[in-house]
């Protein structure tokens, strides 16, 4: 068996005790960066397995496919909010010239993360971090809230 299906098998029994033990709680998943990705990805995922509420809240994601991906994923998934910093490059890759997409909600915080909008449901407002186009920036991917080099394991 390959193995992300192990570890989705794993994933799916854990989340089946939890959903047995607090059968009212909704599922929601988070990351930053490929693990924002993946928690879109998950999120669709447990919604179809166990048809519970399912949310996504991430940092610094990148798109994950196309237009029709994105509105896929906005119609099954119950919310998604994808928390972008300032000029934060990795949600802009791929680029939308590759015809990649974002599902709505962007959370755009400003540099100091002392004010955010929520930005409009094309996925791609042009109003929030896209409008830095071609202006942006890797080190502000690296801080979300705290910088990424404080944590300590």
């Amino acid at each position: 068996m390959e193995d992300y299906k192990i570890i989705e098998e794993k994933i799916n029994e854990a989340v089946e005790k939890l959903i047995k033990k607090h059968a009212t709680a909704s599922i929601l998943t988070t990351g930053h960066s490929l693990g924002g990705a993946l928690a879109e990805i998950a999120a669709l995922r447990l919604k179809a397995k166990f048809n519970k509420i399912a949310r996504v809240h991430h940092f610094g994601g990148p798109r994950i496919g196309n237009a029709a991906m994105a509105q896929y994923i906005k119609t099954r998934v119950d919310s998604i909010f994808r928390v972008v910093h300032n000029k934060d490059i990795v949600p802009h890759l791929p680029p939308e010239s590759f015809e990649f997409h974002h599902s709505p909600f962007e959370v755009f915080w400003d540099e100091h993360f002392t004010k955010y909008q929520v930005c409009n449901d094309s996925g791609e407002d042009k109003n929030c971090s896209n409008h830095y186009f071609p202006d942006y920036s890797g080190s502000d991917h690296d801080i979300y809230f705290i910088p990424l080099s404080s944590l300590k394991c």
